[in-house]
């Protein structure tokens, strides 16, 4: 059976390095104090995901045109 390939319409998310993410991390441990090395890297790997996900084109209306 064939596999369907990705379409081409969909732009992928660049994901962060493992040096990108440890940056962030550490920023917010200093910037919030929280030890909690873990939840800081998730949060990290978060925060970097989210910006760099493609953001949802605004269709133009009559009223915008």
């Amino acid at each position: 059976m064939p596999t369907k390939s990705p379409s081409t319409k969909t732009k992928k998310a660049k994901q962060p390095t493992h040096q990108e993410i440890e940056q962030r991390a550490y920023e917010l441990s200093q910037s919030t104090g929280n030890g909690d090395a873990v939840a800081n890297w998730f949060e990290a790997e978060r925060q970097l995901v989210e910006a760099a996900a493609p953001k949802p084109r605004r269709r133009k209306t009559a009223a915008t045109a």
